[in-house]
């Protein structure tokens, strides 16, 4: 599926290297990308934008990635939200089904590659008829 228009997303993750990757690759493909380092950065620019789309962290320093996905669900329920995480899921649960549980509407876990991210992108933006 091609994507009708440059969508505007919301990338939150505490590691700045990450962040910055994900905006530029997400960039090259036509999209305006804004990084935030933590969840209360990303929920002001969230709402500040109008963003499509949000990619969350779960384990980010002051507002964790679960609690921001409540507050974009109860606050922006249009967004389209694509939880990450590289815990490891074997020595604590499966953070990522709890976080769909919780209102993302799916998740990848670190790392993923280019074509991963764009797929999950075109995923809930369809769920969201954001295309």
């Amino acid at each position: 599926m091609i994507l009708a228009k440059p969508l505007k997303i919301v990338v939150m993750d505490d590691d700045e290297v990450l962040g910055a990757v994900l905006c530029k690759t997400l960039a090259a493909e036509g999209h305006d990308a804004q990084s935030a380092p933590d969840g209360r950065v990303g929920l002001s620019l969230l709402a500040h934008s109008r963003a499509d789309v949000a990619i969350v962290d779960i384990f980010m320093p002051g507002k964790d990635g679960f609690a921001v996905i409540g507050e974009i669900r109860r606050n922006h329920p249009e967004v389209g939200i694509i939880a990450i995480s590289g815990y490891d899921e074997t020595d604590e649960g499966d953070v990522l089904i709890e976080a769909q549980k919780r209102g993302a509407d799916t998740g990848l876990a670190k790392p993923f590659n280019r074509s991963t991210v764009l797929a999950a992108i075109e995923r809930v933006t369809s769920r969201h008829r954001v295309v």
